[in-house]
């Protein structure tokens, strides 16, 4: 298990992990700024720093898999 994740992170570090990084790419930075958002959206709501972290860190985590659900890998 350690090793899979050894490969893959070192395939993703080197651009050979997604077919089109481009998009990988694209579909990050989308997650990071939607994540960023909920975070700034919560805290101004009255969340403390530590609600509004847990909050977004949770909704933007469970984004990904939306974001992810068509890219193609190698």
């Amino acid at each position: 298990m350690f090793e899979m994740a050894l490969t893959s992170i070192s395939a993703f570090l080197r651009g050979r992990l997604f077919a089109n990084n481009g998009k990988a790419f694209a579909q990050i930075a989308i997650g990071v700024i939607a994540t960023a958002l909920l975070f700034l959206a919560a805290h101004q709501l009255g969340f403390s720093l530590w609600g509004a972290g847990t909050a977004a860190g949770f909704f933007g985590g469970a984004l990904q898999p939306f974001l992810f659900k068509n890219l193609k890998y190698r």
